[in-house]
């Protein structure tokens, strides 16, 4: 899966400079729309920027750490469950979490957590010798493995509905998948042949439209061939291109689908025991070729505890404890349910999961994960996903502190949905999830420029980057207001958010708008400076810090 287009997002501020007090913040903020387009070096930073000062809908990052200059904060440690990351990127380095009470390479658990020399955190989804999963099931795919294979239904943790659906889902997902494959096939053949042809007619970089149009002229004899060619000329698709395709359809068949691939093959552990926990290893990062994911999301949480125009030091209080959990495919429910208990037992005070997947193999664990985390006073933020879904109506997001069936099952969970720059789609990320119950925020969610690889940066879209911009928010505000619960962060959060009064675009084929207003609980994109001042007049409000102030 390469995420290049993993990520998009949406909007910000208080209009009105000088404002001290965040007055009015249910109010829609009056629309200007930005009269030119974003230059190369605006697009690069308007996740950051403020609607007020700028007629760009970003977070206003800069005026919240204005606000914070001179003040003092304490170290917060963000657990990012995602794929491994680079700890070698400069934008990282010097933010790796360490675990002050292992001692590296002695092959002991010095600090008695159960993880053998787990210095910069853990890796669930390898073995003892080091190896790690490439590849894992979708989640449907397990849901009909595991029901099929069981011999007692009752012990299952889905429902024989469930996995109707899941069944469906799997048969119509693989049918689509193989005719992807047979037609890409055919294409490539063609593609090959129609290569072959014109190489000896036009040189390969002068192969352009005009060019093939000229040709097609004076010859009927290369039709199908000139058409093949006009094709990967105008979407600039190579014979590499189709190649690379093609595996991709293949790893679908072979690993996703595919009932006869043992995911749980180097780990060894048995997945249907949550308490089976003698797997995993201590490596965290691989070779960033494999996926990068992770580096980008813990790049843009870092982004947001740092700033140019105050001190350096600022974000060495904060650390990023690397949780692997995920590879190519959907993870496991045990192992995020494990990476979460790990990061609350190990000091998380946030945990970041850019993991959305339909269905649930074990979804009672991640709700009692989630609860656990509540318990220790952890806020988790996740984002939404990308399949333009209301989930509301479409029940079957995970992970979610909810189980669709009864209430939530406690306050420590921000699901964030996606927003966008592009006003002519009403500020939300098109392809961003969505809902008035189970989204509870927008983010900016396109075009985030982010740490990628080792050493360089590149755009990522989704809400996998939404989710890391709430997750810097919280980690500002848990380090610069230590007396803050994970709850009151989450209620500063959501009710400090920009609120517009658009229609935002939920289907171009049919049409279809509806308020901004209805696309999450708090109706809002998620604002920085917004969040600081409601943090400080809730600090002067000393005589009730059990409530946020409303407005």
């Amino acid at each position: 899966m390469n995420v290049k287009s993993l990520f998009y997002f949406l909007i910000t501020g208080l209009i009105g400079c000088n404002a001290q007090q965040p007055k009015n913040l249910n109010k829609p903020v009056p629309f200007v729309e930005k009269k030119v387009a974003l230059s190369d070096k605006e697009k690069q930073t308007w996740y950051l920027m403020d609607y007020g000062q700028d007629t760009v809908p970003g977070t206003s990052l800069q005026r919240a750490h204005e606000r914070l200059k001179g003040k003092h904060n304490e170290e917060i440690i963000i657990a990012v469950i995602d794929t491994d990351i680079s700890p070698k990127h400069p934008s990282i380095t010097k933010n790796f979490w360490k675990n002050q009470n292992e001692i590296a390479n002695n092959n002991i658990d010095d600090d008695g957590n159960g993880y053998v020399d787990d210095v910069h955190g853990w890796n669930f989804i390898g073995n003892k010798n080091g190896d790690r999963l490439i590849y894992e099931y979708f989640e449907f795919t397990r849901i009909v493995k595991y029901y099929e294979n069981s011999k007692n239904k009752r012990e299952l943790d889905f429902t024989e509905e469930d996995y109707s659906k899941a069944k469906k889902t799997l048969k119509d997902k693989a049918k689509q998948r193989e005719e992807y494959f047979i037609s890409d096939s055919t294409y490539t053949e063609d593609l090959k042949r129609a290569v072959a042809v014109f190489e000896n007619i036009v040189p390969r970089p002068k192969l352009t439209l005009k060019k093939l149009d000229s040709i097609a002229k004076r010859t009927d004899s290369l039709s199908k061939e000139i058409e093949t060619l006009k094709w990967a000329v105008k979407h600039d698709y190579s014979i590499d291109d189709a190649i690379a395709d093609l595996k991709i359809h293949n790893r679908y068949r072979k690993y996703y689908y595919n009932f006869n691939y043992d995911e749980r093959a180097i780990t060894k552990d048995d997945p249907s025991n949550i308490r089976d926990t003698d797997y995993g290893n201590n490596i965290v990062s691989y070779d960033q070729d494999f996926i990068d994911h992770a580096t980008p999301v813990a790049g843009t949480i870092l982004k947001f505890v740092s700033s140019p125009k105050i001190s350096k030091t600022a974000t060495a209080k904060f650390k990023i404890m690397p949780i692997v959990a995920a590879c190519y495919g959907q993870a496991h429910d045990k192992d995020l349910a494990l990476a979460i208990r790990y990061a609350v037992d190990n000091g998380a005070r946030i945990i970041n999961m850019s993991i959305i997947k339909e269905f649930s193999t074990n979804k009672n664990w991640l709700l009692e994960a989630i609860a656990y985390a509540a318990e220790k006073d952890v806020l988790i933020v996740n984002g939404a996903g990308n399949a333009n879904t209301n989930i509301d109506d479409n029940k079957n997001y995970f992970p979610n502190d909810s189980d669709y069936i009864h209430n939530e099952v406690a306050q420590n969970f921000i699901m964030v949905g996606g927003s966008t720059y592009q006003a002519e789609l009403g500020f939300k990320y098109y392809n961003s999830n969505y809902g008035k119950e189970n989204v509870d925020i927008l983010a900016p969610a396109v075009d985030i420029y982010a740490p990628s690889g080792h050493s360089g940066f590149s755009f990522a879209s989704g809400t996998s980057m939404s989710a890391p911009i709430v997750s810097g928010i919280a980690a500002l505000l848990r380090s610069y207001y230590p007396f803050l619960s994970a709850t009151q962060v989450k209620k500063i959060i959501m009710s400090s958010g920009n609120r517009y009064n658009t229609m935002p675009t939920l289907s171009k084929k049919k049409k279809e708008t509806a308020p901004f207003s209805s696309l999450s609980k708090s109706g809002a994109i998620v604002n920085a400076h917004n969040a600081i001042l409601l943090a400080d007049q809730f600090r002067a409000s000393d005589k009730n810090r059990s409530a946020i102030p409303e407005h």
